[in-house]
């Protein structure tokens, strides 16, 4: 992770109403998503949603939000697809 990343406007904003998440970009789950990647449908924008704890008795998640490099993001499909990160795997 980049420190000096920042999410996007439309990805901060208080008035997003839902995190553009597809299902490919869901890397864990248990029930619901614990780790996936949020894209902005505005612009290239990334970010990371990480599960840190239940609230309201375990019905609501709360999650971190962070920036995330969209090409890291490339990065991680390409080599989900491919079965490896390492190129003499391949």
């Amino acid at each position: 992770m980049n420190p000096a990343l920042r999410l996007c406007a439309h990805l901060a904003s208080d008035a997003l109403a839902a995190l553009p998440v597809d299902a490919a970009d869901v890397l864990e789950w248990n029930d619901g998503p614990v780790l996936a990647v949020a894209r902005c449908a505005h612009c290239d924008g990334a970010a990371l949603l990480d599960f840190l704890d239940w609230r309201d008795g375990g019905r609501v998640r709360v999650f971190a939000l962070s920036a995330i490099e969209p090409a890291a993001v490339a990065l991680h499909a390409r080599s989900a697809r491919r079965g490896s990160c390492d190129p003499a795997r391949a």
